[in-house]
């Protein structure tokens, strides 16, 4: 009798445990999916839309040199252990050599890479909004 109830409060105990990891995992999943059903008029209106064919080799090069410099930038944010703030201005005053680049097709792809290289070194949560402001941000701005 007294193993029964033993194994009744361990499955219990597993039971809620689980439940409670499956749902504070699906809360995570589901806090993103609003940000994937943004607003997609404004994007496009911002930025102009070149052919493939029309991207010369030095934007090419352009693209490279940045997302070198993006990555440098962002293993010596979190080697220097950067708040989110010093994070954004660093990558900001990187951007900002770049302006040729703010309205570029490849923008899309620069964020994801920004995304990416971040997410490598832990999990900064950066929104499309702050990924777009980055090509505007003032260097004291917080």
């Amino acid at each position: 009798m007294e193993w029964q109830h033993y194994f009744l409060g361990v499955f219990l105990i597993l039971l809620l445990y689980y439940s409670a990891l499956g749902l504070w995992y699906s809360f995570q999943k589901f806090k993103t999916l609003p940000n994937t059903f943004s607003n997609t008029k404004n994007e496009t209106t911002e930025s102009p839309v070149l052919p493939f064919e029309e991207t010369s080799d030095e934007i090419f090069e352009q693209i490279e040199h940045l997302s070198n410099t993006l990555k440098q930038t962002i293993a010596d944010a979190f080697q220097k252990r950067y708040n989110r703030s010093e994070l954004l201005n660093s990558l900001a005053s990187v951007l900002r050599r770049y302006p040729t680049l703010q309205h570029f097709p490849y923008q899309a792809a620069i964020h994801e890479l920004i995304a990416s290289e971040c997410e490598k070194y832990g999990p900064v949560g950066l929104r499309k909004d702050e990924l777009r402001d980055l090509w505007r941000r003032e260097p004291d701005q917080a």
